[in-house]
């Protein structure tokens, strides 16, 4: 069997292309010390704006410090110590466990050709050092492809079930015969317990932003952004980033997640502005045409 290269006009980029995902990731970052016990919603941390870890510098996007700032406010903040603060209680070989157990570096098993496992270096590995464990904690320094990071959030969705990708519900063969793809677990990967508080926080974060573009009318969702500066010539650049946002709903019953991924924008950098309204638009329509009843409470 020969293998050929494919080209990228044949390339499927959702699970054939590699990005870091920025501080999405901080949702894995959070949900794994909910798993563990090692912090609640209300748990605070005083770390600085800027802080040293294993002999790097590390700064909030905002550069801002929070006084002793709760885990929610970590995540309404997007506050990159915060979660270095999180990452170091938990330790290197249980937070890298549970990225694993999230289903990066490997791959999603997905039909198609061409898909990559991502690229991470886990504790152990001859070239990981303690700095990446500050830097992957918010989503940098690692490569993951859009389906893996969908599919992540997806579990935290499902209360706390990896579920395997799928693109078709029935598939059918030459003969005619119609084959049905039911849905296949992976593994719990959480309990529903930290899945549905991790979910509370994120709506709570999200609820005291006024600036939310995420936010659809009508409907309870729950997301994070994300803005990942992009390595060019081995140097992290502030001029090239992608903008993201991911988030699901109806909280009442989850049946929608969208991952949008803005490559280099020009306009604007950060993943709330480029990327939140993009999400709104996204799931509007698709809460209409499944016919989820909207709650008149809510705006």
């Amino acid at each position: 069997i020969h293998q050929y290269p494919i080209g990228p006009e044949l390339k499927n980029r959702v699970s054939g292309s590699m990005y870091e995902p920025g501080s999405t990731f901080k949702l894995i970052t959070m949900a794994a010390a909910l798993h563990e016990n090692i912090i609640t919603p209300d748990s605070t941390h005083n770390n600085p704006g800027e802080m040293e870890y294993g002999g790097l510098e590390f700064k909030n996007w905002d550069e801002k410090t929070y006084p002793n700032q709760t885990m929610t406010s970590v995540l309404q903040h997007s506050s990159n110590t915060g979660s270095i603060f999180v990452a170091d209680k938990l330790g290197p070989q249980k937070f890298y466990q549970y990225v694993n157990k999230f289903g990066f570096g490997e791959p999603t098993g997905i039909e198609g050709v061409g898909e990559e496992t991502g690229i991470l270096r886990g504790y152990g590995d001859p070239d990981w050092y303690r700095p990446d464990l500050a830097s992957n904690s918010f989503g940098q320094g690692i490569m993951v492809t859009p389906i893996q990071m969908a599919a992540a959030i997806g579990a935290i969705a499902n209360d706390g079930i990896l579920m395997a990708p799928r693109i078709a519900r029935t598939l059918t063969h030459a003969d005619g015969r119609v084959e049905q793809l039911d849905p296949s677990a992976v593994r719990r990967v959480i309990r529903k317990e930290s899945a549905q508080t991790l979910i509370q926080m994120m709506e709570a974060a999200e609820h005291e932003l006024s600036s939310n573009l995420a936010r659809v009318p009508g409907y309870r969702t729950a997301g994070k952004t994300g803005t990942a500066q992009i390595a060019e010539h081995g140097t992290y650049t502030d001029a090239a980033v992608i903008a993201s946002y991911v988030g699901f709903g109806p909280l009442e019953r989850p049946q929608v997640l969208a991952l949008v991924i803005i490559e280099k924008p020009q306009k604007e950098t950060y993943g709330a502005l480029v990327a939140s309204p993009i999400f709104a638009e996204i799931m509007r329509p698709i809460f209409s045409h499944l016919k989820i009843p909207q709650r008149a409470s809510t705006t």
